[in-house]
């Protein structure tokens, strides 16, 4: 009762500004946090969940990445207008988002993390063995060999660097990179029809 009083009292221009400030606040995406990250992640894994969503739900990234080659990459609170092709939304605590074309491609999880787990079991730091256990068998291992992103294959060693290791299971929408033998990254790509 008392702020529809207020209201009444005060100009209607500064009745507005308030009334503004308060859609303005209302409409503004979270900061971000890793406080239920996992649940975030699976409600957003969906395919065709758009840029726009993510950032309702995770909130403004730190930054974006956009370019070509590593030496070409640019950085910035902001994209450009109209936005690239392809582009990254870098969060804190080793949480991005990869996008192509306004919609998310991908979650991943790396760098300083502690990013966010795939069905609870499978983080930044994961060893080999415990992520076959989790996700099974390839169907072939590759070892020495440069890398061909084949599905189902474990790369291990790749390029006779022992411990770099990659293993892609599309069918249960994650990739996982190596090193040690321990995961570095995460990612958990979106179901698509070209996947």
């Amino acid at each position: 009762m008392k702020t529809k009083v207020l209201l009444l009292t005060l100009p209607v221009s500064a009745a507005c500004l308030l009334i503004g400030v308060a859609v303005w606040l209302a409409a503004r995406p979270p900061q971000f946090s890793l406080a239920g990250i996992d649940a975030k992640i699976a409600r957003l894994s969906q395919p065709g969940t758009t840029v726009k969503e993510a950032v309702h739900v995770l909130g403004e990234p730190a930054e974006y990445f956009w370019g070509g080659d590593e030496s070409h990459i640019q950085q910035g609170k902001r994209l450009p207008n109209p936005p690239p092709d392809f582009y990254t939304l870098r969060y804190p605590q080793g949480v991005s988002v990869f996008a192509v074309h306004g919609k998310v491609a991908e979650f991943r999880s790396e760098g300083q993390g502690p990013g966010f787990t795939y069905q609870g079991k499978l983080r930044l730091g994961t060893s080999l063995d415990d992520v076959l256990t989790v996700l099974g068998p390839p169907s072939d291992t590759v070892t020495g060999k440069p890398l061909e992103f084949a599905a189902n294959v474990l790369y291990k060693d790749i390029d006779r660097q022992k411990g770099y290791d990659y293993y892609d299971r599309p069918d249960q929408h994650i990739r996982c990179f190596f090193q040690n033998n321990r995961v570095v990254a995460l990612y958990l790509p979106l179901a698509t029809e070209n996947r």
